[in-house]
């Protein structure tokens, strides 16, 4: 049996995050433990409300621990990676708190578990909600199309990554936190990070979660356009580092040393076996006098076509792989990065 712990996330919505409690208390296969962070603007002992108090009381009686953490006003992915490092089960189950599931929307999940599944969805539906249209598929390269987790449809299907509610396994990746407090394409940029460790994502259309879409509250707080436009250029970065784009050309960006270029260009002849043609953003773009094949920005470009240019930097991601116990030189933490 599956040790699930659920993360509930919540913000100036202490009305309808009781529900979603309560309909999490009445899971056909009961949760191990209930983590909800509470970061509204001015936190409450939600105890101290009548409807807190009983969905709270009736976790107790259903044998579901439960307690409540206060977020760093930071946005929900800050609240989210919190979940997954206090959490003490092995999955954990993340859940708005305007979303109420059905009974049997956990057991549907924990169902689909299997050695190399990562992550496992339910529908997330509104009452008004149709039936999927044939050939829909929530392909990371085309998010202009409807997600299918948005429609109704039975039978189990993998996608490339995942909205909103989701079972996952703990552990295999991190939230992005360079996100602002919008915190705009945080599950999609979660779950395709569990799916580019080697797991499979699934979505089990008989496993439904109700959306109440609450017009307050939650990331409609922080609801500013700067916001948004800063996660999508983190976004757009890193589906340029995963090399998911539609551009005709991969993108590098060496915002580095001298040494570092020197180092990068060890590993080229890959590069360009697998992308074909290349844009280099770099500081020091002599280092590529003999490579007229590839195209040279400068980092300046770079910054104004995306923004945000942290995706590409190699020593974030060689102190994030050093601490989970992978000691790479520079020119591996490359290829990991690049290839």
């Amino acid at each position: 049996m599956l040790k699930v712990s659920v993360g509930v996330p919540t913000k100036n919505r202490y009305d309808v995050l009781t529900h979603c409690l309560l309909s999490i208390a009445f899971q056909t296969y009961k949760p191990y433990e209930v983590i909800i962070i509470d970061d509204s603007d001015v936190p409450i002992n939600i105890t101290t409300t009548e409807l807190g108090m009983y969905a709270c009381r009736l976790l107790d009686d259903k044998g579901i621990k439960w307690r409540v953490l206060f977020g760093k006003k930071k946005g929900q992915h800050h609240s989210h990676q919190t979940i997954q490092e206090v959490a003490e089960g092995d999955w954990i189950w993340r859940i708005d708190d305007d979303e109420m599931a059905e009974p049997s929307c956990l057991e549907r999940l924990v169902s689909c578990i299997k050695k190399d599944v990562g992550a496992v969805a339910p529908c997330v539906l509104m009452p008004e909600s149709k039936q999927l249209p044939p050939g829909l598929k929530n392909d990371i390269a085309d998010l202009n199309m409807p997600n299918i987790q948005w429609f109704k449809w039975t039978g189990v299907k993998e996608a490339d990554h995942l909205y909103s509610c989701f079972l996952y396994k703990k552990g295999i990746a991190k939230y992005e936190l360079s996100l602002s407090n919008k915190a705009h394409r945080e599950e999609t940029i979660f779950s395709h990070s569990i799916k580019r460790e080697g797991y499979t994502l699934l979505v089990n259309g008989d496993a439904i979660v109700w959306h109440w879409r609450q017009n307050s509250g939650g990331i409609r707080t922080d609801d500013k356009e700067e916001d948004y436009h800063h996660d999508e250029g983190v976004f757009q970065s890193l589906l340029s580092v995963w090399g998911v784009t539609k551009e005709d050309r991969k993108m590098i960006v060496l915002d580095s040393g001298i040494g570092d270029h020197w180092a990068f260009k060890n590993i080229l002849p890959q590069l360009k076996e697998r992308y074909g043609k290349l844009t280099i953003a770099a500081c020091f773009p002599d280092v590529f006098f003999d490579q007229p094949d590839v195209k040279l920005i400068s980092i300046a470009d770079a910054k104004m076509m995306y923004g945000n240019i942290d995706a590409w930097q190699v020593y974030k991601y060689m102190w994030k792989w050093n601490d989970e116990g992978s000691k790479l030189h520079l020119i591996d933490s490359f290829k990991k990065l690049y290839l």
